[in-house]
């Protein structure tokens, strides 16, 4: 192999989220996202002029975070119903719930929030699934995957204003079908498309695409359009590739998530992570358009601690902050008239620090 493709073979891997019962935090969730091709319609929708069409029910499964569906004033009633295009053996639901304050740095937030929701399938209740904070997607697995054309989301447990129920709704929704395992496996090699390793698999290594790790530790994927779910200590390499509940993972590529993925590495671009014990080595999301950045954080809240830029620019935000204080203290230095300030002045200037003569070198 030559050393282009090593490079792009190297180039690849991501994560993302499948939970249980209760949940568990993420921003993305599984490939294959049944909602996106969903039609869903709502107990109420918030239709008040100019806003008949801000926050219909399509909105909460377009697959974009941005947009939301909200209820009219219907508090902890609210429901949601995702009509799916054909009969599904549904074993995920991930969600997350609208705020009405919608800015997670806002000191006042947590206003009429969905924090829990009973999950049904074709009106049969199946679960109730919990949603701890608003400002992340979070995922709840079926215990028993079953067949069904409609879910809905019924709003159980709710955070209301203090002047009564209000506009609660759901700004993300997604579905998932049950995956089709190859079984319970250790020290094993897989090679091909589509392989789900499950169960109490460990020491597994699967090469191809579309494929998936379930409570696998210890895995590793190799290719693209994967999945790696509660597999602790785990590396995929590819593009596309999502790593969900899986900690100290390793995730190598390009357009890969990891939520929920603690102490875990991320090298490539356009990643998306949503913890921020995590470090990253690319570039992640719209965070910045250096060409290299050494990170921490989340795509939410970046922490950029270094980024190289095309030009050879190096930036640091704490170092800019010191330097900007710095040239403070110079200026008022500098511009002191009073008598003793001369001594100094002069002792500054004879030493090279002022910002002329940092200039002329």
């Amino acid at each position: 192999m030559n050393a282009r493709a090593l490079v792009a073979a190297l180039l690849a891997t991501g994560a993302r989220c499948e939970m249980g019962g209760d949940a568990t935090p993420s921003a993305t969730a599984p490939t294959g996202n049944l909602a996106l091709a969903a039609t869903a319609t709502a107990s109420s929708h918030y239709n008040v002029a100019p806003h008949e069409t801000a926050f219909l029910p399509s909105l909460a499964i377009d697959g974009d975070d941005a947009t939301a569906w909200s209820s009219l004033h219907e508090g902890c009633a609210a429901q949601l119903h995702v009509d799916l295009a054909q009969a599904a053996t549904v074993a995920t639901v991930c969600a997350r719930s609208r705020d009405m304050v919608d800015d997670p740095g806002a000191a006042h937030t947590d206003d009429s929030v969905i924090e829990s929701y009973e999950l049904r399938l074709d009106g049969a209740a199946v679960a109730t699934c919990v949603l701890p904070d608003w400002r992340q997607v979070y995922c709840c697995s079926v215990p028993t995957p079953t067949a069904a054309t409609r879910v809905t989301l019924a709003a159980k447990t709710c955070r209301e204003r203090a002047d009564g129920a209000a506009n609660t709704g759901f700004k993300t929704v997604q579905i998932f079908a049950a995956e089709e395992a190859t079984g319970s496996v250790r020290d094993a090699t897989l090679v091909g498309n589509r392989n789900v390793v499950a169960g109490d698999s460990g020491d597994v290594s699967v090469f191809g695409s579309d494929s998936a790790s379930t409570a696998s530790d210890e895995a590793t994927l190799l290719g693209h359009d994967s999945r790696m779910l509660h597999s602790d200590e785990s590396t995929t390499l590819g593009v596309q590739n999502s790593v969900v509940s899986s900690d100290r993972a390793i995730v190598i590529g390009h357009s890969n998530a990891a939520d929920n993925a603690d102490d875990s590495v991320l090298l490539g671009s356009h990643l998306s992570t949503s913890v921020p014990t995590q470090v990253v080595i690319g570039t992640y999301g719209a965070a910045s358009h250096a060409k290299l950045v050494f990170a921490a954080g989340s795509s939410a809240a970046p922490l950029n601690l270094v980024e190289v830029h095309a030009d050879g620019t190096i930036e640091n935000a704490h170092i800019a902050r010191l330097e900007a204080r710095i040239a403070a203290l110079e200026a008022a230095l500098l511009s002191c008239g009073d008598a003793s300030c001369s001594d100094l002045k002069a002792s500054y200037k004879t030493s090279g620090c002022c910002p002329a003569k940092r200039r002329r070198r």
